[in-house]
């Protein structure tokens, strides 16, 4: 579902289709972001799903229309670089191979959060509550979830897909610890034996969670 041969740019005309409506928001750095948005059924949690490098909200759809049939609400978000958002601040057409990884300040895979935050400022225009918006993210977009929650308490949810700790250059370990407070925030981290990097890294990433948020709301698939 998550396989890099999976995202080459802006989606083709035959992308397959996701539960939900259009919708446009903007970053505090500039960046037009493109997402779909399903609303939830009354008292339901919204979950924000968060792709990998080099995917688009599409690859969720296997994800998406199951979680939406379920009553939950669901916004699969192209992120900057990726999919239909792939105009730049300045205007300039870009795909995902021209983002930096460094370990240096400047990251276009850490401001992801941004993008994050857009998200959720969107949904909350819409009337979504912040506590009711949990996050769902693969590999980097697993990594933006972690670091958009350790620093907004309010999520009640996160599930990474293939965690690591470091993709793309953006560190998890100390977004793990952050988790640690009064109401501890329920991570779970789903991985394959088959990944090379998330088969190694996870058990680690867990025993940090495990560490901050507690052995029952940490769990490790």
């Amino acid at each position: 579902m998550f396989a890099a041969a999976s995202a080459l740019g802006a989606p083709a005309p035959s992308a397959p289709r996701l539960p939900g409506e259009p919708a446009e928001f903007k970053t505090v750095d500039g960046w037009t972001l493109k997402a779909v948005f399903a609303p939830s059924a009354p008292g339901r949690m919204t979950l924000v799903l968060l792709h990998g490098t080099g995917q688009r909200k599409e690859d969720f759809k296997r994800l998406a229309f199951p979680l939406v049939r379920a009553g939950y609400g669901v916004m699969a978000v192209d992120m900057r670089g990726h999919g239909e958002s792939r105009t730049t601040p300045e205007g300039e057409t870009i795909t995902w191979k021209k983002l930096r990884a460094t370990t240096k300040a400047a990251n276009d895979y850490v401001d992801m959060s941004r993008d994050a935050e857009a998200a959720v400022a969107w949904l909350a225009g819409q009337g979504v509550p912040e506590d009711s918006i949990g996050f769902v993210g693969a590999e980097v977009g697993g990594s933006i979830a972690l670091r958009y929650a350790a620093t907004h308490p309010k999520v009640p949810l996160v599930v990474v897909l293939s965690p690591g700790m470091k993709w793309r250059e953006v560190l998890t370990v100390n977004a793990l610890r952050a988790l640690k407070r009064p109401i501890p925030t329920p991570l779970m981290m789903v991985y394959s034996e088959a990944d090379r990097v998330s088969s190694k890294e996870a058990p680690s990433m867990h025993a940090f969670a495990k560490g901050a948020v507690g052995a029952r709301p940490a769990t490790l698939l």
